[in-house]
């Protein structure tokens, strides 16, 4: 229900991912895919509609590490 709501609030907004963000959507798709959660198809049909949301990469993702994030920890 949760993933259902962020889908739509997609349509009319753009989310902001870190850097990092497809790395980790791609190993948790083949992750479930290995471990037989969903097929092949099923993981390419999820990371095509995946691509085709407003999804802004932040490209500061790096030097906040090194600063804001690293300060946090």
């Amino acid at each position: 229900e949760y993933a259902y709501a962020v889908l739509d609030a997609l349509e009319n907004s753009a989310a902001m991912v870190p850097a990092h963000w497809w790395l980790e959507v791609a190993n948790a798709v083949l992750s479930g895919e290995r471990k037989g959660r969903l097929t092949a198809g099923e993981a390419a049909r999820f990371l095509a509609l995946l691509d085709g949301l407003a999804v802004t990469v932040d490209s500061q993702t790096a030097v906040k590490s090194l600063t804001d994030t690293f300060a946090l920890a």
